[in-house]
């Protein structure tokens, strides 16, 4: 750490880098260091023999370097560094960080935003992120970088019901108080940042989004982004909660079948006529306090909200899906005269992508709309 820093600012810089070109990465250390952050870390993630020179030259600037021999991954880069400012709280204090990339992507003065950002909302999770719908972006991102950003905001915003400008964004603010968390998020490669991103927004921690500059050098040459493996592995993040909202679904089946079952076996020597329809109505209702309270809970982790007010809700919806449902799958038989079975698993199917959104709105939502940084 550079001796004479002013320690007031409780500001430390995260930088990982594997294989970093000595250009810019140098070049940002070197203004870093001519600023009052508390320090500059650098996290060498198994870096080559041949790029260990740029470490030994950042750290004779001044910087603090964690180096290890094996290549983990840009998750693992930030938890390590996360755990280095938590456990020397005698050299780092209760310390804010900034986490920032290697390749160049970042400015100082965008940096200096976000400290900014994180001053004026304290204990805010801020993120400096990229407006893709620019001319500039359109002009220096590359076609499949531009695409792919474009559709996990999209699907993110699906899937969590918030719209955000840049969601694999590296450069944020994270307040120490959101450290001891960070360190337990799982992932160790590019994952990380999204499943830390959907942590935040789950937690109801207040997001602060503040505009930084689109730059992408060489065509992003500098990156150890995988683009199908990465790729595939971030979109599996993003719809995990779907996918655990369609697990739940099939398993509240599963208990609807089996209450069945064994209630109407139990009841059909105690009422003959009517055990049937009383196993229906008590199985839908076993099956509908399971599925309520695993979507709560599991799904989306709303295990806070007013009890009541999401019950009378999920049970609105409940019936408004089923009226929809008969309505819909009477209606086109009529109109196009197709198998009934047939129609009713198009128009269920169609149902029950609306019954995730209209659950996520409207009856585990955490998540009041927050004001964005323009």
């Amino acid at each position: 750490m550079q001796e004479g820093k002013a320690t007031n600012t409780k500001n430390v810089i995260l930088i990982p880098a594997l294989d970093p070109e000595r250009g810019p990465l140098v070049d940002l250390v070197s203004k870093l260091l001519s600023y009052d952050f508390l320090s500059v870390l650098l996290v060498d993630d198994g870096s080559s023999t041949e790029k260990k020179s740029v470490f030994k030259e950042c750290k004779a600037l001044g910087c603090d370097v964690i180096s290890y021999d094996v290549n983990r991954g840009k998750g693992y880069a930030l938890r390590r560094g996360f755990s280095e400012v938590l456990s020397k709280e005698d050299v780092y204090g209760e310390a804010d960080v900034i986490t920032a990339d290697s390749d160049g992507q970042h400015t100082v003065e965008d940096i200096l935003k976000v400290r900014e950002e994180m001053a004026a909302h304290k204990g805010a999770f801020v993120l400096g992120v990229r407006d893709f719908s620019s001319e500039s972006a359109k002009e220096n991102v590359p076609p499949k970088s531009l695409k792919g950003n474009r559709f996990t905001s999209k699907l993110f915003k699906y899937m969590y019901g918030r719209e955000m400008v840049d969601t694999q964004t590296g450069l944020r603010g994270i307040p120490h108080d959101l450290l001891s968390d960070a360190i337990k998020i799982k992932g160790d490669r590019y994952q990380y940042e999204m499943k830390a991103l959907i942590r935040a927004v789950r937690s109801d921690i207040e997001i602060i989004e503040t505009p930084i500059e689109v730059i992408y050098m060489d065509n992003n040459k500098g990156t150890h982004f995988r683009p199908i493996r990465d790729s595939l592995k971030i979109i599996g993040v993003i719809i995990s909660q779907f996918l655990k909202y369609s697990l739940v679904s099939l398993s509240s089946s599963l208990v609807d079948i089996v209450a069945f079952t064994m209630l109407s076996a139990m009841l059909a020597h105690v009422i003959p006529v009517e055990h049937i329809i009383v196993s229906t109505y008590v199985a839908r209702g076993i099956s509908g306090a399971f599925n309520f309270l695993m979507n709560r809970r599991v799904v989306f982790g709303a295990g806070k909200t007013a009890l009541l007010p999401s019950i009378i809700k999920y049970i609105l919806i409940a019936v408004l899906i089923a009226s929809l449902s008969a309505l819909i799958v009477n209606g086109l038989f009529l109109i196009l005269g197709w198998n009934k079975t047939v129609i009713k698993i198009i128009v269920d199917t169609l149902l029950f992508f609306v019954s995730y959104k209209l659950q996520q709105a409207f009856v585990f939502n955490r998540h009041p709309r927050q004001p964005r940084k323009q």
